[in-house]
């Protein structure tokens, strides 16, 4: 039986969420950000917030645009606005 995956567009990323165990996924790909260093550093961004929102469920974020420049603030606020415009 496969569960049904809620995904939510965003400017800057999506969202794709899951109901099950609490797992997150962050998909960046070199297209986006062609140092790795830039690459750790967005995931350890949205990594940061989802623990600080105490989102729980199976998460996966797919980076559209390098936003290794953001503010911990920032990508929060992002997400923030998309979870309680769609969930």
């Amino acid at each position: 039986m496969e569960q049904k995956a809620l995904k939510i567009p965003g400017e800057d990323f999506t969202l794709i969420i899951k109901k099950g165990v609490p797992k997150t996924v962050i998909v960046i790909s070199k297209k986006v950000a062609k140092l790795a260093v830039d690459r750790n550093r967005i995931r350890r961004l949205f990594k940061e917030a989802l623990r600080s929102l105490n989102f729980k469920g199976q998460t996966t974020v797919i980076v559209k645009k390098n936003i290794a420049q953001y503010k911990k603030e920032q990508v929060q606020k992002a997400l923030e606005k998309l979870l309680t415009k769609y969930v």
